[in-house]
């Protein structure tokens, strides 16, 4: 998400990269960049923003650079009523937080691709 923030700063797309500020999730898979916004705290409007057709391009082209390789953009609204307590964090989110990942995301300088969980639901 960094580089993507980045590309787009550096082409003088500053607002499409602040846009990115706001959102609650995101994920690569099958060639299709999903980015996540609440319908809570202005998500709507940060969504709306991103579908527009030429701020859609901008981040089309920003995130083929950065992966190499052609892709989708979808930005979808998501709920922001989540459970706290004993809620599973997502894959991505577990992956994130992991020692070792973070090691080796620093050893490597790499972007991640995909996530697979290989313990199922469990933290």
């Amino acid at each position: 998400m960094a580089e993507v923030k980045k590309v787009l700063f550096d082409q003088s797309r500053k607002f499409v990269s602040s846009c990115l500020e706001h959102v609650t999730g995101w994920r690569f898979e099958n060639g299709v960049a999903q980015f996540m916004y609440s319908k809570q705290n202005s998500g709507s409007f940060w969504a709306e923003v991103l579908n527009s057709k030429e701020n859609q391009q901008a981040l089309k082209e920003a995130c083929a650079q950065v992966l190499g390789q052609p892709v989708t953009i979808r930005v979808t609204l998501q709920d922001g009523e989540m459970k706290q307590g004993n809620a599973i964090p997502e894959v991505r989110e577990r992956a994130r937080n992991d020692a070792l990942v973070r090691a080796f995301e620093q050893q490597f300088e790499c972007v991640w691709l995909d996530v697979e969980d290989l313990w199922g639901t469990k933290p």
